[in-house]
């Protein structure tokens, strides 16, 4: 990342006092170094207004001892006592009513650290039911690219937009949510970037671009990337080469886009064919070419179908494995792509290795010095609390993380969540003792 330091720098970066400790901004996913005075709590670095938020969240109403509810309200316990508490409650579930039982959510904000232990702590406890809230924006995207490409992450460091001679963004606003990465997307065209916009609005980051195309509406985006590989195959722009080496499946690729005719391109997309040549061209001529995409794409119901067109649009072109050829699923919080890489995923052991595979587990035995890791996926952040509500968890550890606010369907089950988990400790006991 010494690249993007540097670039920082130039943007008016501020170096840190001399008692302040170094962190990453919790504002969003670029993962601007800032650093807090331990003597004052002020808050300097990053390259962005949000920055200045971080002064409010450190001072609203910040916790420094446990609390245990007492009745209706809260009372401050030893650390001993909460740990002592917790273990002693999580026993007594796994006792009677086993791993399954129990269910844990990581924090997208929290440390790679962090989400390695308490994915650690799910699986010792016999439990593969541990997510983050990737579940909740790219979950498409780490499956796809794993599935693809072997590795669920972005390919590339941001810095290295500023060698993409074109950049593709979907469904996707940078200039409002991610700022500073505006900043590099506008630097990368005074390099003489092109930059396509491609989505159903249009917003701050449209009118920076070169190119924007205008979908119908939400869903479509598996449809015009199709479309785009059509024409670059048609008109003989992809690159041969690094398909023949590098790639598997062509034919087959080729086969899949037969559907995908002028007509019904300008049918579904309601755009001239030839603004699919033109894009083709822009971007397949450029010799590097980047892709970034948002949760306008992923949560979406074909979010998984863009996700993988437009994996295969960089394959074909050639745009994967080199400086200014990257493939971006951008993200929301400052360590969604840490949480997901440290195992906190319900299908997924640290590093992308699959929660059947045995080799993989044994690894993880042998490394944690354990025996009999739990080998079927686990249940998701959504369906968690489906689960809770027909009485399946009995206990849930949450990290970091506010579900109440996030997941489709917890307003549906948070009455059953509440009847079986508060009476859970109870219940546990009583039949444990029949």
């Amino acid at each position: 990342m010494r690249g993007l330091k540097s670039w920082q720098s130039a943007s008016g970066y501020v170096g840190p006092g001399v008692s302040a400790t170094r962190t990453v901004c919790p504002l969003c996913g670029f993962g601007c170094v800032i650093y807090i005075d331990k003597e004052t709590g002020a808050v300097s670095g990053g390259s962005c207004a949000k920055r200045a938020l971080a002064v409010e969240l450190l001072g609203r109403n910040r916790l420094f001892y446990p609390l245990a509810r007492v009745g209706e309200g809260f009372r401050e316990v030893s650390w001993s006592t909460a740990v002592g508490s917790i273990a002693s409650e999580l026993r007594k579930i796994l006792r009677v009513y086993g791993g399954d039982a129990v269910a844990f959510l990581g924090c997208s904000k929290c440390s790679n650290e962090e989400n390695y232990l308490l994915q650690k702590l799910a699986r010792l406890a016999g439990s593969n039911n541990i997510d983050n809230c990737a579940r909740l924006c790219h979950a498409v995207s780490v499956r796809v690219l794993a599935r693809q490409l072997g590795l669920g992450a972005q390919t590339n460091p941001f810095y290295d937009l500023l060698y993409s001679r074109a950049i593709m963004i979907l469904g996707y606003n940078p200039a409002a949510t991610h700022p500073p990465l505006a900043s590099l997307l506008q630097e990368a065209r005074k390099r003489g970037s092109k930059l396509v916009v491609v989505d159903v609005r249009d917003s701050e980051t449209t009118g920076i671009a070169d190119v924007f195309v205008r979908l119908p509406g939400p869903g479509l985006d598996h449809v015009f990337l199709n479309c785009v590989a059509k024409a670059a195959i048609l008109r003989g722009l992809y690159n041969r080469e690094f398909v023949e080496e590098k790639t598997e499946g062509f034919d087959g690729f080729v086969e899949s886009l037969e559907p995908y005719t002028p007509a019904i391109c300008e049918e579904v997309l309601e755009i001239p064919w030839s603004t699919i040549e033109m894009v083709a061209e822009v971007f397949a001529t450029a010799g590097t070419g980047s892709i970034l995409w948002g949760m306008g794409v992923t949560q979406q119901p074909e979010g998984e179908k863009a996700v993988e067109a437009a994996t295969n649009l960089a394959l074909l072109l050639g745009y994967v494995g080199k400086r200014g050829c990257g493939l971006y699923p951008v993200r929301g919080q400052n360590n969604v792509q840490g949480a997901c890489d440290m195992g906190a995923l319900p299908e997924y052991l640290p590093g992308y290795a699959s929660v059947v595979d045995s080799v993989a587990r044994k690894r993880l035995e042998e490394l944690w010095g354990f025996e009999g890791l739990p080998s079927e996926p686990g249940l998701s952040a959504v369906e968690v609390f489906e689960a809770a509500s027909r009485g399946r968890i009995r206990a849930l550890v949450i990290v970091g993380e506010k579900p109440r606010c996030k997941p489709p369907g917890y307003g549906y089950s948070r009455k059953g969540f509440e009847e079986h988990g508060t009476s859970c400790c109870k219940r546990c006991e009583a039949e444990r003792n029949s």
